[in-house]
């Protein structure tokens, strides 16, 4: 499929830019204080998880415009236009030409929703990538998981961690796990550390189905009934498939539904530990993983 001849190179750069210019200060902004994170001796900052999801939604929009006005149209942009068009009662032509000349109200309909590709979970991910690139951090390597598939990781009764590939019979007891990050400590070897992360703003619907789903992983804790993981193949760094190391479980939670009341019931349901130890439950946000990660690099 390709964009009406009618829209020439000068319009579809007008439209590029009628989105791009909303959001040039808050670009400038980010990229000043990039600068000054990375000429920092401190270890990085977390993420700023609205700022940068709105960045990602904005960086979504501008993709989808572009797509929309380029010579040849991807099939999976054609088919989100197409039911669009629809909806609108539109020409799938007369479509493309509204999104030359007002981009901004077609690209909010056009692009994926960032929440819905795992962007809070690859925010908190790349914050422990940062973490294991700074050379104050104990953090030797760090994976984001997939969420289904062969290689996806789950938590199983008295057998701790199982890749989908290997469940046979056995039964998950709550959704795949989202990070695996290996922890150095020069006392007993490198610990691995599970992550289970939600980032939840608001109450009721969604929300409460996510705060259901972390009492999930914590009661899953529980029962996995292993203070050694046995690594899957692949699962991080280059420790062989195998190889026991001692494993703790993360409940990271971010957002304003996180409220200290709730987080106290998710530590009373997954009886968090008052010390790091193999087997643990523990609550954090991705705000605190760096000190948490630095406990863990101590623990006897």
């Amino acid at each position: 499929m390709s964009a009406p001849s009618a829209i020439d190179a000068t319009i579809i750069q007008d439209a590029n830019q009628a989105i791009q210019s909303d959001f040039a200060e808050q670009q400038s902004s980010d990229t000043l204080h990039n600068v000054e994170s990375n000429t920092s001796t401190q270890l990085p900052e977390p993420p700023d998880f609205d700022s940068d999801v709105e960045d990602e939604r904005i960086k979504l929009r501008m993709e989808a415009i572009s797509q929309v006005l380029s010579d040849t149209i991807e099939h999976d942009t054609e088919r989100r236009l197409e039911k669009l068009a629809a909806r609108w009662s539109m020409s799938v032509d007369d479509l493309v030409k509204l999104a030359a000349e007002r981009p901004n109200v077609v690209a909010p309909e056009l692009a994926p929703d960032p929440v819905k590709q795992r962007i809070h979970e690859r925010l908190s991910f790349n914050h422990c990538v940062a973490l294991k690139n700074h050379e104050a951090s104990p953090v030797l390597d760090t994976s984001l998981l997939p969420t289904k598939g062969p290689f996806s990781v789950h938590l199983v009764r008295n057998k701790g961690l199982v890749l989908e590939s290997e469940l046979g019979r056995s039964k998950k007891i709550c959704k795949s796990m989202d990070i695996a990050t290996l922890v150095s400590n020069p006392l007993t070897g490198p610990w691995l550390v599970v992550q289970y992360h939600k980032h939840t703003s608001d109450e009721g619907g969604a929300q409460d189905y996510a705060g259901n789903d972390m009492r999930d992983f914590a009661r899953a804790s529980r029962v996995a009934g292993t203070d050694l993981a046995e690594m899957p193949p692949s699962l991080v760094g280059n420790l062989a498939a195998g190889t026991k190391v001692p494993v703790v479980y993360v409940a990271v939670v971010d957002g304003s539904f996180w409220t200290n009341d709730r987080i106290t019931d998710l530590r009373k349901t997954g009886r968090e530990s008052d010390d790091i130890c193999p087997g643990g439950f523990y609550v954090r946000s991705t705000a605190d993983l760096a000190e948490f990660f630095e406990s863990i690099s101590q623990a006897a």
